[in-house]
Formats: C-alpha cells, structure tokens, sequence
C-alpha cells in the first residue's frame, strides 16, 4: 500500500510540476538563481529579483564623484543637508535622480544609494543599457529567455524589486516604448527633486 501511495504522490508532483512549468515557459528568466517571484496583474509585471542592478541601477560607486563620472554625465548637482547627512540630487532637463552617500551594514566602504528618481530623458543610462526609448522587448529580453510576444504587448508597466533590500523600479511603457523610469526606495527622506 505504501508504494502504491509513493508512487501516486510522486505522478501527482510531476504532473502539476509539469503543468507549472509549462504555463511559465514565456517568462523563463535568464538569471534563476536570482529570480525570486514574477507575478502578471492586468497591465503589469512584478519580477523580484535579487539582481545587483536592482539596488545599484547606476552601477555600485564609492564617492559622488566616482558616480558622476560612471555615469559619464555633466549634470548639475545639488546637496540638501538633512538631520540624516547631505541627500544629492541630479538633473537633465527634467528628469532627476536623489541620492545619498552610506556605509554599507558590516562594512566600511561607502556606497552611493538611490532615493528616489524620475527619468524621461534618454540622457539617463542604467548599467545594464536601459534608457528611455528602448522598446519593451529590449528590456524584456534583457531578463527573460524568449518572452512570448503575446503576453509582451499586455504590459504597459514592468517592475523590478529588489528581494533583498527595499528599492522598486517601475519602467513605464506606451506604444511599446519606454517613456518613464521611476524608482522607489524605503530610506524614509525627502523624495522630491
């Protein structure tokens, strides 16, 4: 009798692994061991990834300096000094990144953290080459193995979190181009440009 059970339990698994497997195969990501969770909403998908880019979308830097000139870019930049140290903030014509300067938990190195963003202008360009006017598929076949282009063109929004430390990216999309980066942190300061 117990075989019997083992041996309907181990086809009961396999078949509803199978069917699990096979509903997913238009989202399989390139990167799985850092994938966490992917989940579709109605005009959204919600990957979760554990991915570096996720928490240093502008690459990792040490010094604002060294971030200015990573990113390879004459912006202006601003310093707000706050009850939390000085928050930096960057411009191109309407668009803006927020940062600050942090040492790392267990670690003395300094590290540039993103606070927040809003990004219409192409001069903004993210380490893994995501910039404004890219289309969908560009930045779905940047994580995805072969994405269905059926389920591509249902999103207007797609939305990178990190599952290991609270940042959120949200890439917005109309008529298959990106028209909008924004990112969310959960650092509790002034957000606003």
């Amino acid at each position: 009798m117990k075989n019997y059970q083992s041996i309907l339990l181990f086809v009961i698994l396999f078949l509803a692994l199978s069917a699990f497997q096979n509903g997913s195969d238009s989202f399989l990501p390139k990167h799985k061991a850092d994938n966490i969770l992917i989940s579709e909403g109605m005009d959204t998908l919600r990957i979760v990834t554990t991915l570096p880019f996720c928490y240093y979308p502008f690459g990792e830097s040490k010094s604002i300096s060294l971030f200015r000139l990573y990113n390879k870019k004459k912006y202006d930049i601003k310093i707000e000094v706050s009850k939390y140290g000085k928050l930096y903030s960057s411009s191109i014509k309407g668009s803006f990144v927020k940062y600050f300067l942090s040492t790392e938990a267990n670690s003395d190195l300094l590290k540039v953290q993103i606070i927040s963003a809003t990004i219409t202008n192409p001069a903004y360009q993210l380490v893994n080459g995501f910039k404004i006017g890219m289309s969908k598929s560009e930045l779905l076949n940047w994580y995805f193995i072969k994405p269905k282009e059926d389920l591509i063109k249902k999103y207007k929004v797609v939305v990178f979190e990190s599952g290991l430390t609270g940042i959120w990216h949200y890439y917005n999309f109309e008529n298959d181009k990106l028209v909008k980066i924004e990112f969310d942190s959960d650092y509790q300061l002034n957000k606003k440009q």
